[in-house]
């Protein structure tokens, strides 16, 4: 064994991931830590030695992963370092930034990082011996001369002990998936801390969520992927009733694809019907809610994504729930008509005729229904009008005149050209009567 120091030059700059700092440095090497034993490295704040000490109780580092940048044995689908490489990046991080590291290994040598110049440019490099560990207890232990983080700092490394109120997990216990309550929302990968956020219900702890290189920010699709597939196996109806309550197009769950199993099916559509009634259906178009709120049905406005994993569980689809009750219906002739309601029939449309120019060249059916529906227009087939109207002149000629402008313009309800024609039409319709001292109603 040689107790003499050697250097140790790496071919990398301490320029390389500039835009790490100290946040991203620590964690990486909490993140060491955990991989290698699932416990929290002991973190010891030495403010009478201006220094940080991370120790975990692995089997130790080899020197081969400090100084070949590449990947080593520490990748796997159970590691949370994505590149294999994260505690040779933080060496090299806290080195450019001025800290002096120093490294002791169970497998038996210390190291401390330094850089040297290189020709215009600055390296990262190492000098170590072989020392005596064998027997020591902790595996791996870095010293960072001159760090002291803030306490709150300290307490993002990890989740810590924060509630978890839904646990699914996966197909072991080391790939668990986490729900959490906490007062700040956050996105936790692998037990890890990675971002705070203000559009999240809960936060989270996810397993295979990718993460751009810096692990500060999530992917975008693969965060909704796996909080989708989460929160679609809750099966606790006061979460699932949580769920609903809140999620909402300021949340970011709101344009999650829910994976629900079909064991649970019956219990998110009872969960569903008592937060929002049992004449509830959903919909993607907030353009559907004044006309469900006519017909009594409560509208819930859903992503497109959230859309399709409810109503493939048998949640109803706002436009076919319509769609039935336009369809339940009954012709009738108006020969069964009564007097007075044929009369005003006869005379509404001889009014609109002479007011608003509506020939009413196309088939005008007459129907009962219990719905709510008072007309239809379907072209090019044909106009409808309600027999529970035809017992008022006035509401007679105004439900013509609201389906003949749907009929002949081909407008919808609810929009703004539905609005600019029938505020005409109804004008012409007053200036008319108004003007008018006689109307000869005689065919």
């Amino acid at each position: 064994m040689s107790n003499d120091w050697q250097e140790f030059p790496t071919n990398q700059t301490i320029n390389y991931r500039q835009h790490w700092g100290e946040w991203e440095a620590v964690r990486e090497i909490i993140q060491n830590g955990l991989d290698e034993t699932e416990q929290i490295p002991e973190l010891i704040i030495d403010k009478v030695n201006n220094r940080t000490i991370i120790a975990d109780k692995g089997q130790g580092i080899n020197f081969n992963q400090l100084v070949l940048l590449g990947k080593t044995e520490k990748d796997g689908e159970n590691s949370r370092g994505r590149f294999g490489e994260g505690i040779k990046i933080a060496l090299i991080v806290l080195t450019r930034m001025g800290y002096k590291v120093r490294i002791i290994s169970k497998k038996g040598f210390e190291a401390e990082t330094f850089s040297k110049e290189f020709g215009e440019d600055r390296i990262f490099a190492l000098k170590w011996r072989e020392i005596d560990y064998a027997h020591y207890p902790s595996g791996t232990t870095i010293v960072i001369e001159g760090f002291i983080p803030t306490e709150d700092w300290t307490k993002r490394f990890n989740r810590g002990n924060k509630p978890v109120i839904f646990t699914h997990e996966g197909f072991s216990t080391r790939k668990a998936s986490h729900i959490i309550r906490e007062e700040k929302p956050c996105v936790y990968v692998k037990n890890i801390f990675v971002q705070r956020r203000d559009d999240l219900i809960w936060s989270y702890d996810l397993w295979n969520v990718k993460l751009e290189e810096s692990r500060n920010i999530p992917d975008e699709n693969s965060l909704r992927l796996y909080m989708g597939e989460l929160i679609g196996k809750i099966d606790d109806e006061k979460l699932i009733e949580e769920f609903f309550k809140c999620v909402g197009p300021s949340f970011f769950e709101f344009r999650t694809s829910l994976s629900i199993p079909y064991k649970n099916y019956d219990l998110w559509k009872k969960t569903f019907k008592k937060v929002f009634g049992n004449k509830s259906a959903l919909t993607t178009s907030p353009d559907l809610i004044e006309k469900a709120n006519y017909h009594g049905i409560k509208a819930v406005v859903v992503s497109l994504e959230m859309y399709y994993s409810l109503n493939g569980i048998g949640i109803p689809d706002l436009s076919k729930e319509l769609k039935k009750i336009d369809e339940e219906r009954e012709y009738i002739s108006e020969q069964v008509l009564t007097p007075v309601e044929k009369d005003n029939l006869r005379r509404a449309k001889i009014v609109l005729k002479m007011a608003c120019k509506f020939e009413f060249d196309y088939p005008l059916k007459i129907f009962e229904t219990k719905g709510k529906v008072l007309g239809y227009s379907s072209f090019p087939a044909e106009i409808g009008i309600c027999r529970k109207v035809l017992n008022s002149l006035s509401k007679t000629a105004m439900v013509l005149l609201e389906e003949a402008i749907h009929y002949e313009y081909r407008v919808s309800d609810v929009t703004a050209q539905f609005q600019q024609i029938f505020v005409s039409k109804s004008g012409d319709l007053v200036d008319f009567l108004l003007q008018t001292k006689e109307i000869k109603f005689n065919d």
